[in-house]
């Protein structure tokens, strides 16, 4: 049995403070998280929404760059009456689209070295919406540490390209450099490996097809120069059994090296019924050889790391764990610090056990 051996909340919605008028703050959460000397930076997610709000419409923030920075727009668009109030996430509208209903964009945290307490924060111009792909915001960053370069995958949504996940980097966090898509619509949860495996960049990604011939899957994909992606590999897909990814998954934290594989945490989402579109969010692990990254070794029968407390259990979605970001804990080499969303609303971190998490495989 993996058990929590420490859990943490972090960060709300009252930290951080909008970022136009109009706007209101409805929650921080899928932190990246690296460590960078002695402290520990994360990089999370903060989404905002309208203060108003307006019976049969949706009024969605845009960010438009002007001048060099974002200003944010607000569309007022109708939606359809057979939405329903199944995701208020992103409603159906008249024309047969969605549209999300809050934008996003990203910002610094420093933690202490011991990653359980707050330094500061930082909004950096450089982590707000600044393309016409990001028009309708940057989410759920990863971080990875190749070499001296921390190199983050993030998700852009917009228009034009609807959701893919793009990549910059950085070495220092105080300038950062994108680099454009890495993986095209629709496509998320990208997670690097820390290194390169036979004279290649690995990564997972999570592809969406609307054809309906296959489920969701976490595919491996190999690159020479982080640019040009291929050799793509089906991992591991959503299952019936055991149940509790059947109806999404996807890659969490970007993986550690261990003496047994690759070890991420990824995330499932089970649903009992069609009328529950969102589901519920728990999360395992999953191992891949250390020499072939697409191969996987194991995988946790049920999930260890689910919603427990009032925090993870009620907020924007209900029933959600998400982690995205894990850093060995310096004390204890056998430890690892798991940063996550919790509730789509709030910033938590935990910590497992390596042994016992591999044990549990």
């Amino acid at each position: 049995m993996v058990k929590r051996l420490e859990s943490t909340l972090l960060l709300g919605p009252g930290d951080f403070s909008p970022t136009g008028a109009g706007l209101k703050v409805i929650g921080v959460f899928n932190p990246g998280a690296a460590r960078i000397g002695d402290d520990i930076v994360l990089l999370v997610r903060v989404a905002e929404g309208c203060t108003d709000r307006e019976d049969g419409y949706l009024l969605s923030p845009r960010a438009v760059v002007k001048d060099g920075r974002p200003v944010y727009e607000i569309d007022r668009l109708q939606i359809h009456p057979d939405s329903g109030a199944k995701d208020h996430r992103k409603p159906l509208l008249m024309d047969g689209s969605r549209r999300l209903a809050f934008v996003s964009h990203l910002e610094l945290v420093r933690l202490a070295p011991d990653g359980r307490s707050l330094e500061g924060i930082t909004r950096h111009l450089q982590l707000l919406p600044s393309t016409p792909l990001e028009e309708f915001g940057v989410e759920d960053p990863r971080i990875t540490k190749i070499d001296d370069v921390y190199y983050i995958t993030y998700v852009t949504v917009s228009g034009s390209m609807g959701v893919c996940t793009s990549l910059m980097c950085t070495t220092d966090f105080r300038t950062f450099d994108r680099r454009g898509i890495m993986f095209p619509c629709e496509n998320k949860d990208v997670v690097l490996f820390p290194e390169k495996i036979n004279g290649a960049y690995f990564a997972l990604h999570r592809p969406v097809g609307r054809i309906g011939i296959s489920d969701l899957a976490i595919v491996g994909a190999s690159s020479p120069d982080l640019v040009h992606w291929g050799n793509h590999a089906f991992v591991l897909g959503c299952a019936r059994e055991p149940g509790w990814y059947n109806a999404r998954i996807g890659a969490g934290t970007p993986p550690i090296r261990t003496e047994r594989g690759w070890l991420s945490i990824f995330h499932g989402v089970a649903t009992t019924s069609p009328d529950d579109p969102i589901g519920k969010y728990t999360a395992g692990a999953l191992l891949t050889a250390l020499d072939d990254p697409g191969r996987l070794v194991a995988v946790s029968k049920q999930p260890f790391f689910r919603a427990e407390a009032d925090y993870e259990l009620a907020g924007y979605v209900n029933n959600v764990v998400f982690p995205t970001g894990m850093v060995r804990d310096r004390e204890d080499e056998d430890k690892v610090l798991v940063y996550y969303g919790c509730a789509d609303s709030c910033i938590a971190v935990c910590v497992f056990s390596i042994s016992d998490i591999l044990e549990s495989l």
